[in-house]
């Protein structure tokens, strides 16, 4: 078949979903193999996380001291995953900061087309339409992944990074000035 070097709309669009249900199933199984191992033992000396995620509701406010109480991220489990993943394919040769972070900006930039022309609304809605919503989760993960891995590979404790970060941004936007504005906080 003679390929001449255009497509139609339809074609990329298809192409473009056969792609994403190949990299949904390389994800099962790379995620089955994953199971089926040994979980490593930690060195980093992260806490372990607990056996269940706490969540907080959106309506109720999370105190300081809830913040202070227990780790706000732990990827202790999903480094070791994604360390053992590179190593054996012996891919850490090419897991540089740079080489992460430009895979990063791809995942968010492949997030981002997901919601491009979308409107607010629909937005708002898109993860309860069965394949939008696996393409959104597939996407969020494929981010994770590549932030913890970014973050493992520069020794960054993210739950350290994020702790700081919220105080640092608690100081920035107090309550009394920041509430229901969008402004920056040199703006406040």
């Amino acid at each position: 078949m003679f390929f001449d070097g255009t497509i139609s709309h339809a074609q990329s669009k298809n192409a473009d979903m056969e792609f994403r249900r190949q990299i949904a199933r390389e994800r099962e199984n790379t995620k089955n193999l994953l199971i089926q191992r040994k979980p490593l033992q930690s060195k980093t000396g992260f806490p372990k996380p607990d056996s269940a995620p706490h969540r907080y509701p959106r309506d109720k406010p999370v105190s300081h001291s809830d913040i202070s109480s227990a780790p706000l991220v732990d990827v202790v489990k999903l480094a070791a995953s994604l360390q053992r993943f590179a190593d054996d394919r012996d891919w850490q040769q090419f897991h540089s900061p740079k080489n992460l972070i430009l895979a990063l900006t791809g995942e968010v930039g492949e997030l981002c087309e997901i919601f491009q022309w979308m409107s607010d609304a629909d937005s708002l809605s898109s993860a309860t339409d069965p394949e939008i919503g696996q393409a959104i989760k597939d996407e969020l993960a494929d981010v994770l992944m590549y932030l913890v891995r970014l973050s493992s590979v520069l020794g960054i404790d993210l739950n350290e990074a994020v702790t700081q970060k919220l105080a640092s941004n608690d100081h920035k936007y107090p309550v009394d000035k920041a509430r229901s504005t969008s402004k920056k906080y040199d703006r406040l």
